[in-house]
């Protein structure tokens, strides 16, 4: 897709219905996917304890790995300053409305209605409430079975739409590069490129070495063999919810 609007220019735009459609398909499947996965993902767990083990491991991981991925841009781009040669002093003068922020960060985890939960704009609340049930079905035990075999099957279900939807991933690409081709190679590229060179290393390097760290070797080829769709998934919809 990136090649054919590489050639094709502005054109490629024409795409643009079909684009919408495969991105509105996928935005669709987000919801209902992170809901099941992690359901299932839990349900699936022998007892609490080992729940509350991942969930301490992850939270540790996600703050590590929050501090080393800023820590590594701020260096990198110390060394490759991406804004050389290029005038700033335009976006220096905007500035930026605070008005509308909340600090109420709590509101995040919950909503006051069922139906609001299956928006894309409560992903947090959806998380939150995905754990609670799959503890649900973990206390319910026995009398749960049925329900954990039927998650299975949703589960593989959704891999299996999001692999159909994700065939429409050209169109959208193909405006991408045919619309924004020109800021690219232009002002941007220095910029642009600095950030390609920066997040390749880190995407290639960082998730191998976590996959290291989480179960050796085998771990790295196993993580690496399953990692092409959900890359796909946070490429084309601009986010790593979904992932």
């Amino acid at each position: 897709g990136g090649i054919v609007g590489a050639f094709w220019g502005p054109g490629a735009s024409v795409l643009a219905p079909w684009a919408n459609i495969f991105l509105n398909l996928l935005y669709c499947c987000v919801v209902p996917m992170i809901f099941i996965s992690l359901v299932y993902a839990i349900a699936s767990m022998d007892n609490m304890r080992k729940l509350g083990k991942v969930l301490a491991v992850l939270l540790v991981l996600f703050l590590i790995t929050g501090v080393v991925c800023s820590a590594y841009m701020v260096g990198f781009t110390a060394l490759f300053d991406p804004a050389k040669n290029t005038d700033m002093t335009q976006f220096a003068q905007e500035s930026v409305d605070l008005s509308g922020t909340s600090l109420d960060i709590l509101a995040m985890f919950t909503v006051s209605d069922f139906s609001l939960l299956w928006s894309r704009t409560n992903l947090m609340a959806l998380v939150v409430y995905a754990i609670l049930t799959g503890i649900a079905v973990v206390m319910a035990g026995e009398k749960a079975k049925p329900v954990i075999a039927l998650l299975e099957g949703l589960n593989e279900v959704m891999v299996k739409l999001v692999g159909i939807v994700m065939l429409g991933l050209g169109f959208y690409f193909a405006i991408l590069i045919g619309t924004n081709g020109r800021d690219i190679v232009g002002p941007l590229s220095r910029s642009f490129l600095t950030y390609v060179v920066a997040i390749l290393i880190y995407y290639f390097a960082g998730h191998s070495i976590m996959a290291y760290l989480g179960g050796g070797r085998k771990a790295v080829g196993l993580y690496w063999k399953n990692n092409v769709t959900p890359s796909l998934t946070a490429l084309g919809t601009c986010s790593t919810a979904a992932t």
